[in-house]
């Protein structure tokens, strides 16, 4: 990336429109690998219906990891619904490739039926 002129699928937004990312139950899943200077992700507090619209209120949990390679995932934050996970660098060498998320239950634990929460981001230079 290099400004702000992506594609909403990259960066979370274009042009004032959204680009919910679906962050699913039962695995780790990615939002995107891009090398921005800037990354904002937030706990929606409810369900992915779409890139666009979200889904009625599901009280979960968004977990925050960090891929070791080659497969140890370190939790490095827990967001509930409306808190955000920011990271800068101004040089722009965050390799969100190596972030990782996964909706839990409120306590932290695993729960494969938990649902899908949708996320809302922003990843800019």
């Amino acid at each position: 990336m290099t400004d702000y002129s992506a594609v909403a699928l990259a960066q979370g937004y274009t042009n004032g429109v959204v680009n919910y990312k679906e962050i699913i139950d039962s695995n780790y899943c990615t939002i995107n690998s891009v090398s921005p200077s800037f990354v904002f992700i937030k706990n929606t507090g409810h369900a992915f219906s779409s890139a666009t619209e979200l889904g009625e209120e599901l009280t979960k949990s968004i977990s925050v990891y960090i891929l070791i390679p080659p497969s140890t995932y370190t939790r490095i934050s827990v967001l509930n619904a409306g808190e955000p996970f920011i990271c800068k660098d101004d040089n722009a060498g965050i390799n969100t490739g190596f972030y990782y998320f996964r909706t839990i239950d409120t306590d932290g634990s695993f729960n494969a039926s938990a649902g899908h929460l949708a996320v809302e981001y922003l990843m800019v230079d």
